[in-house]
């Protein structure tokens, strides 16, 4: 369950709708255990995997559901989003300002995929991200770990291209799983960006869509099998 935020320009221009396949609420109760979280962080979490399917408002509505104001759920988002409760995605709209996707979780995320571009410079960057992610991981999630790498944007006209994928594989390939789906280099993904929407919103039959489909089989997959490893072992230890 997730709720998929749209803002553009002025924070109080947010708009938030959330998605649900039944007519009434299900919640884990993993963020109401969460002490690192404030009551204000657990309440309006709480309040809004509560709410009606499909619902719409502006962060102004948002604060009204609360009594607290703007300031305060503005607050109260960025608590969430430090905690790894909310995921924010900036794309460039096609009225020429910024946009902001938030993505929901029920429970703070536990991976992380790390995208890569088939650039040179992209590939060096990695320890600083690797840091990073070590940083969160020992100060706010120990659960975070990485579950995979992805290399995107690949042209496969371009010897670069592979270079970066094998030096990838012989830097991180023995650490962490390199993915077999690569993402290609698109106009389609550009446009898409641009225009605010997702690439399977936009182009569901393009190459870099299904390549996207293609990922996320593969990552589900992987996760079965690290399922079926673990309960496995479980089992074995019993």
């Amino acid at each position: 369950m997730f709720f998929y935020a749209k803002k553009e320009g002025e924070e109080n221009m947010s708009e938030f709708t959330i998605y649900r396949n039944k007519n009434f609420a299900s919640i884990p109760t993993y963020h109401l255990k969460d002490q690192k979280l404030s009551l204000k962080a657990v309440g309006l979490l709480t309040k809004m995997l509560l709410l009606p399917p499909e619902w719409d408002y502006s962060l102004s509505g948002l604060a009204t559901l609360n009594k607290d104001g703007i300031d305060s759920v503005r607050s109260t988002l960025n608590e969430l989003k430090y905690r790894n409760y909310i995921e924010i995605e900036k794309l460039h709209s096609e009225k020429g300002t910024w946009k902001y996707n938030y993505i929901v979780f029920e429970k703070p995320a536990d991976k992380v995929i790390i995208p890569v571009q088939s650039e040179f410079l992209a590939a060096k960057g990695m320890n600083h991200l690797m840091n990073t992610i070590l940083k969160v991981k020992k100060n706010i999630n120990p659960k975070l770990d990485v579950a995979g790498i992805v290399l995107t944007i690949v042209d496969g006209r371009r010897n670069l291209s592979k270079e970066i994928s094998e030096e990838l594989k012989e830097s991180y390939g023995k650490v962490f799983k390199l993915y077999d789906t690569q993402i290609p280099r698109a106009v389609k993904a550009a446009e898409s960006s641009r225009m605010g929407e997702s690439i399977l919103s936009y182009d569901k039959d393009s190459n870099v869509a299904k390549s996207y489909i293609e990922l996320a089989k593969e990552v589900l997959d992987d996760e079965r099998i690290r399922n079926k490893a673990r309960n496995s072992n479980e089992l074995q230890s019993r």
